[in-house]
């Protein structure tokens, strides 16, 4: 995978443990379901949610849709693992 620049390493991680195919692996579908991503260095020292669900902060990301084509996915996978009951996490 391919990430901007102005993504930050906890940014980076976040994703990527997010879209690990391995869901005995993937962030949020271990022990502690999604209290594990809740706890992830990105959520906890990069963003104040209280400040922001209060739009007194801005977001950490902000980019045009023209920067998000450009940096798109252009990895397309062939196939998705089916029978987890972890696909898809609400916080």
């Amino acid at each position: 995978m391919r990430f901007p620049p102005y993504m930050s390493a906890n940014a980076v991680d976040v994703v990527k443990r997010l879209l690990d195919p391995n869901p005995e692996t993937r962030l949020g579908c271990r022990k502690f379901g999604p209290a594990e991503i809740k706890e992830h260095p990105f959520f906890t020292r990069e963003i104040n949610f209280q400040l922001l669900s209060r739009q007194k902060e801005e977001p950490p990301v902000s980019r045009s849709f023209s920067q998000l084509i450009k940096y798109g996915n252009t990895h397309t996978p062939t196939h998705l693992s089916t029978g987890s009951s972890c696909g898809f996490i609400v916080i």
